[in-house]
């Protein structure tokens, strides 16, 4: 039989669910669209936020208060910026760099004196923290406009101060030379220092060091290869103590292989000989004589410079009768009293005779030690150069080891302890340029301002009656120490021990 079946027809809605799906279609569309974009314009936000914190951790690294700074920071940061690709750019942003010395810079990059963003910096010298700010990136998507319910523009701005400290510093201290202006440590490379009592008055003292924050904790760490020390905020005053030329001799003395007694003895600042392991390269100006001490050869055979004669010249030999026996890095020649000529005559640093000119006797060391094989500019080399040449081609083994004379025999290798296999270059050291805290040379007790960390080779050790001392230096004096410039210290300086860390950190 047939049955009807109209009215179920009339009810059926299986077809309803398309034309819903064509009337919400434009709407999902739009809101998936709308989702696409805000994830291109979080994306673009965290890119420009990213440029700018990096940019700002990386400008502040450069204002360590020194001439430029301001300049040096903006121009890292353009650098930055510069390499980032933002995800609705073409390139990246550019960064003007100022021109102004002041650093009083507004609009992108700006530095201020405090965390607060409140006292802008007026100098190199107070600028402490970097802000960067990114102008507003408009987000040019299809969607974004149809919608009307985001914003495409964004901004980023970033502040960045610097925590900084030093850890390892080895605690000696020479005041500046060139008070009231600025000493560069950079344009005096390869000048040698007189350092010591005999050296002149308030020029170089020590530092308080923890732990200990005592003469003692000073000799430590002048001795020992590696000792343990805290590291202190860059930004904390450090206190001068009045130079003791006893310890600073026995001390750094470590360095070329001679102990003093009182050292082994007294379990201090070395509990056994290898705790003061010496450098590599020992070369020096004493021998060890039939007793099995390091004496000074006699004057007639070691170096002793002519009177000056004209102008220097790094060709030329200066020994006054040629006949050298035993010959250590000679100081600076005005640092002779038989070359007649003090060494602020030659510098222009006015009643510093200290620091020296940097002219020493090139053509007779070389000749004495590496005659055949003499490096093609050995006449501009400064001692540490050559040190540093002699290690890398172990010339300092063959040409100069095991002299023997009827005084004595040079070693140019440790012989009474093996040498150090520290990271650090025994030779070298990290010196502090002070000011106190009146603006001249410190006095005992003072805190002091340190205007720069500088690291210098030790030229030649302490030696009781060396003799031919600077004119008007007590002949009985037993504690030159002679050093040389080799310029500013930096994180990873070759050798140093010394170690700044630097910290950047974001503010906001």
């Amino acid at each position: 039989m047939f049955k009807r079946k109209g009215p179920g027809l009339w009810r059926d809605e299986r077809g309803a669910t398309a034309a819903l799906y064509a009337l919400a279609l434009p709407t999902l569309v739009v809101i998936a669209g709308v989702s696409f974009d805000y994830a291109r314009l979080a994306t673009m936000d965290s890119e420009l936020q990213n440029a700018a914190d990096q940019a700002a951790l990386t400008g502040v690294t450069q204002l360590d208060g020194k001439s430029g700074a301001c300049s040096r920071a903006a121009s890292l940061a353009s650098g930055i910026v510069n390499k980032t690709l933002l995800a609705n750019d073409s390139g990246g942003l550019t960064v003007s760099v100022p021109d102004e010395s002041d650093c009083d810079v507004t609009g992108v990059v700006r530095f201020w004196q405090d965390a607060d963003a409140t006292t802008a910096a007026t100098s190199d010298a107070n600028a402490r923290f970097f802000e960067i700010v990114l102008d507003e990136r408009t987000a040019n998507y299809a969607f974004t406009p149809i919608a009307g319910a985001i914003s495409g523009d964004i901004t980023a701005r970033a502040l960045a101060g610097i925590g900084a400290a030093i850890c390892g510093t080895a605690a000696l201290s020479y005041c500046n030379p060139s008070l009231p202006t600025d000493f560069n440590p950079d344009s005096w490379k390869g000048h040698g220092i007189l350092v010591g009592t005999m050296s002149g008055s308030g020029t170089w003292g020590y530092l308080k060091v923890p732990p200990s924050n005592n003469a003692q904790g000073v000799e430590l760490v002048l001795a020992q290869d590696e000792p343990t020390i805290e590291c202190r905020a860059a930004a904390t005053s450090p206190i001068a103590l009045p130079g003791s030329a006893t310890g600073l001799v026995r001390a750094i003395n470590t360095r070329f292989d001679i102990f003093d007694n009182n050292i082994v003895n007294n379990n201090q600042p070395c509990e056994t000989l290898s705790d003061c392991g010496p450098a590599a390269d020992v070369v020096k100006d004493v021998v060890k004589n039939g007793s099995n001490k390091w004496v000074l050869p006699p004057a007639a055979r070691s170096f002793s410079p002519g009177a000056r004669t004209g102008a220097y010249n790094a060709t030329t030999s200066y020994d006054a009768d040629g006949s050298i026996e035993s010959m250590g890095f000679p100081r600076d020649l005005c640092h002779y009293a038989s070359y007649n000529y003090a060494c602020s005559n030659e510098t222009g640093l006015t009643g510093v005779g200290d620091i020296g000119s940097g002219n020493w006797a090139r053509a007779d060391y070389f000749n004495k030690y590496h005659t055949g094989h003499i490096p093609t500019n050995y006449a501009t080399m400064t001692r540490y150069e050559t040190y540093k040449w002699e290690l890398a081609n172990n010339s300092y083994l063959t040409a100069i080891n095991n002299i023997s004379g009827p005084t004595g025999t040079q070693y140019s290798q440790p012989v009474t302890v093996g040498a150090s296999s520290s990271q650090f270059d025994r030779r070298v050291l990290s010196v502090a340029f002070t000011r106190g805290s009146g603006g001249s040379c410190p006095g005992a007790n003072d805190p002091v301002t340190v205007l720069d960390w500088v690291d210098v080779f030790f030229v030649q050790p302490g030696a009781s009656k060396r003799g031919n001392y600077p004119a008007g230096v007590n002949e009985n004096s037993s504690d030159p120490i002679y050093m040389e410039i080799i310029g500013r210290s930096s994180n990873g300086s070759s050798g140093a021990q010394l170690t700044r860390r630097d910290v950047p950190y974001l503010v906001k």
